[in-house]
């Protein structure tokens, strides 16, 4: 961000010209940071009130941000890499940010972005109860489709997500009485049966 010809130290290419990297790092970031103080100084002097200088090596997420007017609030991110790129992210806000704003500027919102007059349609112990009982159901209802199971995991592999495991999904619950109406229910009876006869099958009984 500053001009080459302040910066004494020398610099170091390859035998291309196609690489290169500043001998003296001390003095690069002296006169770098100089720079970005002007460019701060800048943005500000043109009407952005924040300037965020994130931390060096800090990645900048997007999906953690939403995209806000200079009108609305918005800030500027300045990413700065470990090999002295500084990137400027203009117009941004954290969706924290974005969701207390939105929430005070709604009416019957408060500035923690809950509806007061809203309720959730179940209560955390039904919603548990409901989703336990449900995925009983969807594990019996598997074993007659195994050509589904079986296209649900080539699908994973194919597409490499790192977000899958393979591992038996726990059925328990917070509450003693709903483990014990799922362990109870249908859809658990019939998967314990073709559990027990794949068992046998290979000759390891429990």
């Amino acid at each position: 961000m500053f001009d080459l010809a302040d910066y004494a130290g020398a610099i170091i290419t390859d035998l291309f010209g196609d690489a290169a990297y500043f001998q003296d790092p001390d003095e690069f970031w002296t006169h770098q940071n100089k720079a970005v103080a002007l460019a701060i100084g800048e943005w500000k002097a043109g009407g952005w009130n924040e300037v965020v200088v994130m931390e060096r090596g800090e990645t900048f997420c997007t999906w953690e941000h939403g995209k806000r007017e200079r009108e609305q609030g918005g800030k500027i991110f300045l990413a700065i890499g470990h090999d002295g790129t500084v990137k400027p992210h203009i117009g941004y806000l954290s969706n924290a940010d974005i969701k207390k704003i939105d929430a005070i500027l709604k009416i019957g919102g408060d500035a923690d972005g809950k509806d007061k007059t809203s309720k959730p349609e179940m209560s955390g112990p039904l919603s548990d109860y409901v989703a336990l009982h449900r995925y009983a159901a969807i594990r019996a209802s598997l074993l007659e489709h195994p050509s589904v199971a079986l296209h649900l995991t080539v699908t994973h592999m194919l597409v490499g997500s790192d977000l899958w495991t393979v591992g038996p999904q726990s059925t328990k619950s917070r509450k003693e009485s709903t483990t014990q109406s799922v362990a109870a229910s249908k859809g658990a009876a019939l998967f314990a049966a073709e559990h027990n006869a794949v068992y046998d099958l290979l000759g390891n009984p429990l």
